[in-house]
């Protein structure tokens, strides 16, 4: 049986996702949240299921950035989860930490999932 091979599609690259946040909208908690979205999930390399399954129980800040524990992932079959860690990034509009930082503080969420509706 032959399958046939599936279509190539482009990386996301930084500069794609520089260009997504700037068009984000400034000032309001829906921008602060969808930024934080995209750079977590870019840094994480998380698929959009694992990301939206992070509760605020699996977020921990520490001084070298942050540690993401999946508790479900397509590819862990076992279902043991794993820690993701995430480094601060090298410019305040690209950090995923302290793009989540600032979306926490805002929100004013402290438990439950971290990308709520605004």
């Amino acid at each position: 049986m032959k399958g046939t091979a599936a279509d190539a599609k482009a990386p996301t690259l930084t500069d794609d996702i520089r260009g997504m946040c700037s068009r984000l909208p400034a000032g309001l908690l829906l921008g602060t949240r969808d930024r934080a979205l995209l750079l977590v999930g870019f840094a994480g390399a998380f698929r959009r299921g694992e990301l939206l399954a992070i509760d605020h129980l699996d977020i921990e800040f520490n001084s070298r950035g942050l540690v993401v524990m999946l508790r479900k992932s397509k590819t862990d079959q076992e279902g043991e989860g794993r820690k993701i860690a995430i480094p601060h990034g090298s410019t305040f509009e690209t950090c995923p930490v302290r793009s989540l930082q600032t979306c926490l503080e805002e929100s004013g969420i402290t438990e439950g999932p971290w990308w709520c509706s605004p």
